[in-house]
């Protein structure tokens, strides 16, 4: 994935999600250089708050759903689907 686009996905894990502004680099590295699957960025989704790669999305841990958390979870993948759908996706983890 291009450095731009991990950038433009982590805003939107920070603005939505809760994700620390200062684990950006962290992120950045993972993405952009080792093409790492997951990344768990906790925020407000508690210690199971991971972005899935693949996809675009958003999880936490089921036991630690509640409706705040579905909430930030529903609004975080739709802001990552409407991104995904405005940049054309270099993901390919083969």
């Amino acid at each position: 994935m291009k450095e731009k686009t991990a950038g433009a996905i982590y805003d939107v894990l920070v603005r939505f999600a809760g994700a620390n502004e200062a684990d950006w680099e962290t992120f950045a590295w993972l993405h952009v250089t080792a093409r790492c699957d997951e990344y768990r960025f906790m925020g407000a989704l508690g210690f199971g708050g991971k972005f899935w790669c693949h996809d675009w999305r958003v999880s936490a841990y089921p036991e630690d759903i509640t409706l705040e958390r579905q909430q930030v979870i529903d609004e975080t993948n739709a802001a990552l689907a409407e991104l995904r759908a405005t940049i054309e996706p270099e993901v390919s983890h083969g």
